[in-house]
């Protein structure tokens, strides 16, 4: 028995000197992405259906190990929904139909712990917090007469990611990734159909070209 624990204890050991023989660099980086988004919490705004959105921004990531990382971003971020809906008279009878659509403009901030695997090619596995600080949105989210804005000025929620990291030299790397945003708070700040919510949801396919700083730690 103690033959294992001192075979486990150096196994251990092992493990986490080679993981601190990686670089322990900041990186930092350009980051775009398109999205898919819709809204959800109530009938109304599941069954508009999705439209395309945007991220846009920048990353900054410190790197613990070669295999744990603290990835950050501010990204502007357009979110909302899009569909056909079609209007009715007062007895139900079809009259017309066109496309609504909601935009919801936010400057996003993800706080990630970042787990990587791979020597040179890297596979990217994330997760954590994000908030939402409200920049601007569609004009069908405004009061005609008064101008007010329906929602509240904070979204937040958690995201998860995958992706890949290519090398391209040793300072440079080129990061592709797919990432889930959920939102987690009620963004109206009126009452909603069927005492529902209104939050947000983002998939965005994000392409990152990251400069690699510091020295190589052995």
């Amino acid at each position: 028995m103690k033959k294992t624990n001192i075979a486990i204890l150096i196994c251990i050991t092992c493990i986490a000197l080679q993981s601190r023989a990686q670089d322990r660099k900041v990186e930092i980086g350009a980051t775009a992405a398109p999205s898919l988004t819709f809204l959800y919490g109530n009938d109304i705004a599941q069954n508009t259906g999705q439209t395309i959105g945007f991220a846009a921004g920048a990353s900054f990531q410190y790197n613990f190990t070669r295999l744990i990382s603290l990835h950050t971003e501010i990204l502007y971020e357009r979110k909302g929904n899009g569909g056909k809906v079609t209007y009715t008279d007062a007895v139900g009878n079809p009259t017309f139909t066109r496309y609504v659509f909601q935009n919801i403009d936010y400057v996003s901030i993800p706080v990630l712990a970042r787990v990587s695997v791979g020597k040179k090619v890297k596979f990217i596995a994330e997760a954590g917090p994000y908030v939402g600080i409200f920049a601007q949105a569609a004009q069908d989210i405004h009061d005609p007469l008064t101008n007010k804005i329906y929602l509240k000025k904070i979204d937040a929620g958690a995201s998860v990611g995958l992706g890949i990291s290519i090398p391209i030299k040793d300072k440079f790397a080129f990061n592709i990734e797919a990432r889930n945003n959920t939102g987690l708070l009620n963004i109206s700040t009126l009452p909603v159909y069927h005492d529902g919510t209104l939050r947000t949801n983002t998939t965005n396919l994000l392409f990152s070209f990251i400069y690699k700083i510091g020295k190589k730690k052995t």
